[in-house]
């Protein structure tokens, strides 16, 4: 809009031109205005929460920490300013100064399905960093406990690393974050997965199944999702159900198998790369003219280096489906 009086000593100008290079990805621009902005009026919180988000979008995280503290100390109340630098902490590993931000958040704002998610993973990365410290003030104490660095010796994992007590607080606490994010918000499916997640090291199989099987319904081709429900059949003695599940990898991305073809002792070590291959080339000739099918078995052929294979298939689906975007990019790959 043509603008027909302007002010030069009005911030408000300044500010909307430097969110609209920010828009623009003019940062350099944007960070003109927004200095003008605050050389007018010093107590103008957006401008330092823009500046915050240009360090921000640029991944320069302890940069974007000081623009955010200011713009919360100039307005404490505003729910996303507090879960901004909550969520900065978080990226920069500052996890205490994260969490008193991001519940701080929760505080102005309960209904932030975001804030809860954050809140669920840097209750994790809280808990951690706390063993971690304990462990090297074991080391570094004049009277150090050798059995206490040996529990912790195996790199801090989620199921050693914290002790039985503060561990089950800590999944109590996930468990509710990520609850509260899917109540607000019922297809996330991070806080989804992350909820299954939790409720398995838990020890909650029930649980971890049913979201587990939600995941997968809101994201069918998560492999992380079918991976960690098939191991949780084994778990429970459900190996028919497990095979299902890494059939269904096999058919979302058939190179997870050209490293690891066999499964362990539980399957008696079964090959199933050549199992799950032998299924599909029988799919294939029965119903030759399967695009999904041959493009599948074209993806297996460059996993395990059969270039010519591989692009004779892939022409073949272009042959019966000239724009399938996966058989163009395998083409283009392999003549790479």
């Amino acid at each position: 809009k043509r603008v027909t009086k302007f002010n030069p000593n009005d911030y408000k100008p300044y500010y909307y031109l430097g969110k609209i290079s920010i828009k623009d990805k003019n940062y350099k621009e944007a960070v003109k205005y927004l200095n003008k902005s605050i050389k007018l009026n010093p107590d103008y919180a957006p401008s330092y929460f823009q500046l915050g988000n240009i360090q921000y979008i640029q991944n320069t995280y302890r940069k974007a920490i000081s623009y955010y503290k200011k713009a919360v100390k100039l307005n404490n109340k505003n729910a996303e300013y507090r879960l901004k630098l909550g969520d900065t902490y978080y990226r920069s590993q500052i996890f205490y100064n994260a969490i008193e931000e991001i519940d701080a958040s929760i505080s102005i704002d309960p209904n932030n399905d975001v804030a809860y998610f954050l809140r669920g993973i840097t209750v994790y990365k809280l808990a951690v960093l706390e063993e971690l410290v304990n462990a090297f003030l074991d080391i570094l104490s004049d009277n150090p406990k050798p059995h206490k660095v040996e529990q912790r010796s195996e790199g801090f994992k989620k199921n050693t690393a914290i002790d039985p007590v503060t561990k089950k607080q800590v999944y109590l606490d996930m468990a509710d974050a990520f609850e509260n994010a899917i109540r607000l918000r019922p297809n996330f499916m991070e806080a989804t997965f992350n909820l299954a997640l939790t409720y398995h090291e838990m020890g909650n199989e029930k649980e971890a199944e049913q979201y587990f099987l939600r995941t997968i319904q809101l994201k069918p081709n998560l492999i992380r999702a079918h991976l960690k429900l098939a191991e949780l059949y084994i778990n429970t003695k459900r190996k028919k159900k497990a095979m299902e599940q890494y059939r269904r990898v096999f058919y979302i991305d058939p190179a997870m198998f050209v490293s690891h073809p066999t499964l362990g002792p539980e399957f008696q070590y079964i090959n199933v790369l050549n199992k799950f291959r032998s299924e599909l080339e029988q799919e294939v000739n029965q119903n030759p003219n399967n695009p999904q099918n041959n493009l599948l078995l074209a993806k297996l052929f460059y996993a395990q280096g059969h270039y010519g294979k591989s692009a004779n298939l892939a022409r073949k689906v272009l042959s019966i489906n000239p724009g399938n975007k996966e058989a163009k990019g395998l083409l283009s790959k392999i003549k790479k």
